[in-house]
C-alpha cells in the first residue's frame, strides 16, 4: 500500500507544524518512517467512511476520491495522516484508540539483552477519547466523512495494523 504522504512531505508537515505533530525524525530510518506513514494511511481507510467513490475502484486506498481535481490526495488528509503517524512514531496509538483497555509498557534487562513487552490490563478511570473524538484529526477529516459516519450510523471497527509490512 502507498501511503498518503511521502517521507519528504512527512518533513515538511512536521516542520511546518511542529505543536501539534511531533516525530524525531532524525531518530528514525528512512524505512521505519515509511512504515509510520503506510500504518497511518491504513489506519484512516479502515476507521473512517468517506463520502463519494474511489478514483478507481481496483485502487487500494480511500484516496483519491472522483470527484476531486486532478485526482489528487487532499492537503487536510495528508496532515491527518501525519498527525496519525506522529502517535504510530511514539507507540502511543493506544491512548488514541482505546477507550476500554490501558497499555502498560515493561521493560527488563538482562545482561545486555533488554526485553520490552506490552501488558493490557482495564482501564482504572483514566480519561481516554476514542480515536474519532480527537478534534484536531476530526476536524482536518470532517468535509470528507460521509453524512452517515457523521450521524453516527457507520462507525467502523478500529483496526491497528499491528506488524504488517
Amino acid at each position: 500500500m502507498t501511503p498518503y504522504i511521502s517521507i519528504d512531505e512527512l518533513k515538511e508537515i512536521v516542520k511546518d507544524y511542529s505543536a501539534l505533530i511531533k516525530i524525531d525524525i532524525e531518530r528514525h530510518s528512512e524505512a521505519a518512517l515509511t512504515e509510520f506513514c503506510r500504518a497511518a494511511t491504513l489506519i484512516l481507510d479502515t476507521t473512517f467512511d468517506f463520502k463519494g467513490e474511489k478514483a478507481d475502484p481496483k485502487q487500494e486506498t480511500e484516496f483519491p476520491r472522483k470527484d476531486a481535481p486532478d485526482l489528487s490526495i487532499p492537503r487536510n488528509i495528508k496532515l491527518a495522516t501525519a498527525y496519525i503517524a506522529s502517535f504510530v512514531a511514539k507507540g502511543d496509538i493506544a491512548t488514541i484508540v482505546d477507550t476500554q483497555l490501558q497499555t502498560n509498557v515493561h521493560r527488563e534487562k538482562i545482561d545486555v539483552l533488554e526485553i520490552e513487552y506490552f501488558d493490557r490490563t482495564a482501564n482504572q478511570g483514566a480519561v481516554r477519547k476514542s480515536f474519532t473524538e480527537h478534534p484536531y484529526l476530526f476536524n482536518l477529516i470532517r468535509s470528507f466523512l460521509s453524512n452517515d459516519f457523521l450521524k453516527g450510523q457507520s462507525q467502523r471497527p478500529i483496526n491497528i495494523p499491528l506488524g504488517r509490512a
